[in-house]
């Protein structure tokens, strides 16, 4: 298992001098199914129970790989790789990156965009592709200095059930962004299944 430290420190308003250091293990692993529920961070990502749903049976066909960041037996943070979509164009996706709001701005998300491009490689894709909604500037300028470029502006609508039932339509206006996996190797079969097996 690889762990994954962070240490931060908390100074008192009323002592600038006291200090409490402390370090946060994140274990990195594939998602379980039992991990759907914690997924929706206490009802935050509630109406996309079946959106988990359907994402995790994908996941299990080696279709879309479900990474999961953990801190004491919680999903702090996600990200997912659609290795079907785009096989074509020797291209894997990223998408679904989510840093629980209380683990932001520590690092974690860059960890796992690289994470997942590590995974994308040794499956023997040969580009990381990752969409980011126009009005994002923070993550645009992030995925940049990761070596993404914008190839294209895209609009994309999709639909989904809520758990009561109701239908929900989103429109997103996105930049499809795209980055060369260097060390592929061109002639090595694709092989998600045995990534995600020897992964950790």
């Amino acid at each position: 298992m690889k762990l994954i430290k962070y240490k931060n420190t908390i100074h008192s308003d009323e002592n600038a001098s006291n200090e409490l250091n402390f370090s946060l293990n994140i274990k990195l692993r594939f998602c379980v199914e039992q991990d759907l529920e914690k997924l929706e961070w206490f009802g935050m990502f509630y109406e996309h129970r079946e959106i988990f749903r359907d994402q995790f049976q994908r996941h299990l066909k080696n279709e879309n790989l479900m990474l999961i960041a953990e801190f004491n037996e919680f999903p702090v943070g996600q990200v997912w790789i659609d290795v079907k979509t785009f096989s074509e164009e020797s291209t894997a996706l990223i998408w679904a990156l989510r840093v629980h709001p209380i683990m932001q701005n520590l690092g974690l998300g860059t960890f796992l965009i690289k994470k997942a491009e590590s995974i994308i490689n040794a499956a023997g894709y040969n580009y990381s592709q990752i969409e980011v909604e126009k009005n994002n500037v923070r993550a645009k300028l992030l995925y940049e200095r990761l070596g993404y470029n914008v190839i294209k502006e895209v609009n994309e609508t999709s639909s989904y059930s809520s758990p009561d039932g109701q239908i929900k339509q989103q429109t997103f206006y996105l930049y499809r962004m795209k980055k060369k996996i260097y060390g592929a190797n061109l002639n090595h079969k694709r092989q998600s299944s045995k990534v995600r097996r020897e992964f950790i």
